[in-house]
């Protein structure tokens, strides 16, 4: 056993408290880490979460990629209302957990809350999803530790003959596409097939598409039967796997004639009549029954609809004109060229998808408020001529108060029309002519003002107390946004994301949260990473704030590393008279050490790195023989008598 002696410093940052968490701060929210100086701790301070206790338990179970957007829709809803979300989370099997989970976190909170949707039916959609993919041949569920997807077989012609081969979904498009239980507009509920309402006794598409049939018509679970491809990569051919068939049987139960519209997939089918709007509903509806990954595309401004399913890609699919990954809009029928067209998504966010159709110009809108400041979140709507309307397409600022479109060439105008939460602007022409490949801008002036920080720099006075040292992450925000058709408001993760933080003192935090204008030291804006530390210089309750208050819409999302050290003085090696022999040995040594010469009484103190005492003994006698029964590191001997000190750092060597 070795001791090497070595000289202490004059004092050390001590760690004294840390902490590692995630938060969702909302819009004109903040987290506040405060210094406590009595207790050398942190006070944190976070917006409320919003979640009942049973709300908390159904995060804590669900897959960690789906706990951010879970709490943070749970959380727009009432008490009640997430109660009984959280016991289907909390008692359903585990093989259908990632399944209901992403389905709660991505149902609208105005779907969720409305009187007629059944909570159950959560369960019950993937219950049949399921079921549905025990029986059909050309596709098949997989399930990972915390995600699913599914795989499918393709068939495509090669030189050399026929080629098929399996394909593995993306999962996020198995998701919105497949396990989402709404399709467009409709209220996903239990229909009655005579009316069209919502009834404790009636059917859900998913169920009813499969395994229902009216008199005369074929039954699709029995169309699929023998069927071992998703498709066979063929245009506008029946001869095309589980593609074809459905075409086949849409083509079989509907008649396309004029009939009033209706929402609900059980209704159309039930009449078996309409156009080309629900059409596109009840091709969704079959599209996803069978494990297709389906949507809907709207042109208002075209008077047409139509969908869209995923291999690889998005291909258009109508199933009435027997048309397949054919493109035919552009002119169509001798009329005009199509201005926009777009997709849905089932918790009401939509994206243009023009650009598949038509030659194409973008257009990128700006929206400030009078001092030239972004403002994100805002909605705009755009529109050219057309029949029958009301709209071509619409979109949302971001963190930085813009949004791009792609829209048709060849048109007339277009227009845009904007909403925020601090003022709007009425339908203003932006485009006359448009022409393909051109880029057009327009920014949007609102005559309104955006929150702002009112912070300013200042030096940090002399001192050295405390210590922050913080690694901050803001990886995704989430954009929100109201659909201008159903009224849902949609929750769309964008990443990075961006947070303003600040460090000051106890009378300027005091002067924030007054909403005056205060100094500090240390100021971040915009901020997607950071890894740093601030010397807090005086011993008070001195402020680490984390703000969203610059925004009216996004909420953002971090994660936050944060260390608070204290600076501990210690006492340098000093000859003074008591201990200006001192000496200790053998050095090096073994097993033991002779310490001496130190006056009677003299109190021996050992502590190691962090401060902690381990031993302390009294001289009795003025050389001394202590055998340490430490383990190996580094200690610190201090030696004191009366007023006088000696510290002096041991490492100790095996």
């Amino acid at each position: 056993m070795v001791f090497l002696l070595v000289l202490l410093l004059a004092g050390e940052w001590v760690l004294v408290d840390s902490i590692q968490i995630g938060v969702r701060v909302g819009a004109g929210e903040h987290s506040d880490f405060q210094i406590d100086p009595k207790g050398d701790s942190l006070i944190i301070k976070l917006p409320e979460s919003g979640l009942t206790s049973l709300a908390q338990q159904a995060v804590a179970r669900a897959p960690l990629w789906l706990k951010i957007e879970l709490a943070d829709n749970l959380s727009k809803v009432s008490d009640s209302l997430q109660d009984t979300l959280s016991k289907i989370i909390l008692s359903c099997d585990r093989k259908y957990l990632d399944e209901i989970c992403f389905t709660t976190a991505h149902l609208a909170p105005q779907t969720l809350a409305n009187t007629y949707f059944d909570p159950e039916l959560i369960l019950f959609n993937v219950q049949i999803l399921y079921a549905n993919d025990g029986i059909l041949d050309y596709v098949r569920i997989i399930d990972f530790t915390d995600s699913s997807t599914v795989c499918y077989y393709v068939a495509e012609s090669t030189a050399s003959g026929i080629d098929t081969f399996e394909v593995q979904l993306p999962k996020e498009v198995y998701y919105w596409f497949i396990v989402h239980p709404k399709l467009h507009k409709e209220l996903p509920a239990y229909i009655d097939p005579n009316t069209g309402n919502p009834a404790p006794d009636g059917y859900f598409w998913r169920d009813y598409l499969f395994n229902h049939a009216d008199p005369g018509y074929p039954l699709l679970k029995d169309s699929m039967v023998g069927v071992k491809t998703l498709w066979n990569s063929k245009r506008n051919s029946l001869d095309n796997g589980a593609l074809g068939k459905a075409t086949k049987w849409i083509k079989t139960v509907m008649e396309f004639t004029p009939y009033p519209h209706h929402d609900q997939p059980v209704r159309i089918y039930h009449l078996h009549k309409g156009t080309c709007s629900v059409h596109s509903y009840l091709s969704a509806a079959t599209g996803r029954t069978l494990l297709i990954p389906t949507t809907v595309t709207s042109a208002y401004r075209y008077n047409h609809k139509w969908n869209e399913w995923w291999d690889r890609r998005w291909i258009q699919w109508e199933p009435v004109n027997t048309w397949m990954d054919y493109y035919p809009y552009d002119h169509w029928g001798g009329g005009d060229n199509i201005p926009g067209c777009f997709n849905w998504r089932g918790d009401g966010y939509i994206w243009t998808t023009v650009e598949r159709y038509t030659p194409v110009c973008t257009l990128t809108v700006k929206v400030e408020d009078r001092n030239g400041i972004a403002i994100d979140g805002g909605r705009i709507i755009i529109d050219s001529p057309g029949f029958p309307g009301p709209r071509v397409t619409a979109g949302w600022t971001g963190d930085d108060g813009t949004c791009r479109f792609l829209l048709g060439d060849s048109c007339g105008w277009f227009s845009a029309q904007v909403s925020t939460q601090i003022g709007g602007l009425p339908p203003t022409t932006v485009i006359n002519n448009p022409q393909p490949g051109v880029h057009y801008q327009w920014t949007a002036k609102i005559d309104g003002d955006m929150p702002i920080l009112k912070v300013a720099p200042e030096n940090a006075p002399p001192g050295t107390s405390y210590k922050f040292e913080l690694s901050l992450s803001a990886p995704f925000h989430f954009l929100y946004g109201t659909n201008p058709d159903d009224g849902d408001v949609f929750s769309q993760r964008i990443i990075p994301g961006k947070i303003d933080l600040f460090v000051c003192d106890s009378t300027n935090f005091e002067k924030y949260i007054s909403g005056d204008s205060f100094r500090a030291p240390f100021i971040g804006k915009d901020i997607s990473s950071l890894d740093t530390s601030f010397i807090i210089p005086t011993f008070e309750p001195w402020h680490l704030v984390i703000t969203n208050e610059e925004r009216v819409i996004i909420t953002q999302y971090f994660d936050l590393s944060l260390k608070l050290y204290k600076y501990k003085i210690g006492v340098d090696e000093r000859s003074e008279p008591s201990f200006k022999k001192l000496k200790i040995m053998p050095s090096p040594c073994c097993d033991y050490l002779r310490i001496g010469p130190v006056p009677k009484g003299t109190k021996i103190s050992i502590f190691d790195p962090s401060g902690r005492l381990v031993t302390e003994f009294i001289a009795e006698r003025e050389e001394i023989t202590w055998a340490p029964l430490l383990p190996e590191g580094v200690y610190f001997a201090k030696f004191s008598f009366g007023k006088e000190e000696v510290v002096k750092k041991v490492v100790l060597i095996r």
